[in-house]
């Protein structure tokens, strides 16, 4: 039986007969990522699959009366759907493809259990920074955990706050709602140490002769202090990225969020944050105060096409 002639060749070596491109994430607003397809023919007897890691260029591993341009940064993936067709020959879809650009996307709510976070510091106190301006006391701190705080925070000071007005009685402020507002000087003439200024309302003027603490614990509003782990439903996304690599083994992948703490020798896992942990207490504090996300989930890959593979995540925002 003859060789059957058609599309102006003998098919001794694979040619296309059509083709395509496809937009895998074009709902993302990806469109520079394509994966060509290839309709080949050839002889059974000649067929041989392609290579990976070979280009869709003329010098490269393009086929045959291919339509399209070059292109050096789309990969060779695999031939799929390798059939017979009668007359000793068969097809297959020859299939090249852009290494995918990262992404994120929504990922509802998500259960997780966040670290033991006690949210609070000892400020140290003295008479000569505090003074009194209408109904506001305004009281210079020094302390070196002072980043828990940020000016415009609002803070509550779970202790009773005592003061005494020039030519008044003492007054004690209980639970006392603190806004921070500005850097504070240092009346005392220290330095070194970072200080805020804090203001909360008072009900009479004059200015302060007396301040009944040396130090007191004052709370961050908004971050949640907790005394031990807790689990709780926070907003998530998922996270995609994309490597090409003939051994997956060896890529890093992101491990779920923990607290690790110096046991001496090592560290190791811990769930309570503090000053001499990584991230540290200040660290934390400040990551849910501006809402980021730490991972929930470790990331997991999976073969995407050829040797290219989606490394896929999920974060939660710290809470």
């Amino acid at each position: 039986m003859s060789i059957p002639y058609s599309y102006g060749t003998s098919f001794d070596t694979a040619s296309c007969v059509q083709c395509w491109i496809e937009y895998p994430f074009q709902r993302y607003g990806n469109t520079s990522t394509k994966i060509y397809h290839h309709i080949m023919v050839q002889h059974g007897d000649s067929y041989t699959p392609g290579t990976l890691n070979t280009v869709m260029t003329t010098a490269g591993a393009k086929p045959a009366r291919s339509l399209f341009a070059d292109d050096s940064a789309a990969y060779f993936c695999e031939d799929r759907g390798l059939s017979p067709m009668g007359d000793n020959l068969v097809t297959f879809d020859r299939i090249f493809a852009n290494i995918p650009t990262g992404f994120e996307e929504g990922g509802g709510n998500f259960s997780f259990t966040f670290p033991v976070s006690p949210n609070a510091s000892n400020f140290s106190c003295n008479a000569n920074r505090v003074s009194l301006s209408g109904n506001t006391l305004l009281l210079n701190i020094a302390n070196a955990n002072s980043p828990f705080f940020q000016v415009g925070d609002t803070a509550i000071a779970r202790q009773g706050i005592n003061f005494t007005p020039t030519g008044g009685t003492s007054q004690t402020k209980n639970y006392s709602r603190w806004l921070i507002t500005g850097n504070g000087g240092d009346n005392s003439g220290g330095s070194g140490i970072t200080r805020l200024t804090l203001e909360f309302e008072t009900s009479s003027g004059g200015l302060v002769t007396a301040f009944g603490l040396s130090t007191f614990p004052l709370d961050r509003v908004g971050t949640l202090a907790r005394s031990s782990a807790i689990t709780l439903n926070s907003e998530s996304i998922l996270t995609y990225r994309f490597v090409k690599t003939d051994n997956i083994n060896s890529e890093r992948f992101e491990d779920a969020f923990s607290i690790l703490s110096y046991g001496g020798a090592d560290y190791v896992q811990v769930d309570t944050l503090g000053t001499a942990t990584l991230p540290d207490e200040s660290l934390y504090q400040g990551m849910t105060k501006s809402g980021s996300f730490i991972q929930a989930e470790p990331e997991t890959p999976s073969r995407w096409l050829g040797n290219i593979w989606m490394i896929v995540g999920r974060k939660v925002r710290a809470r």
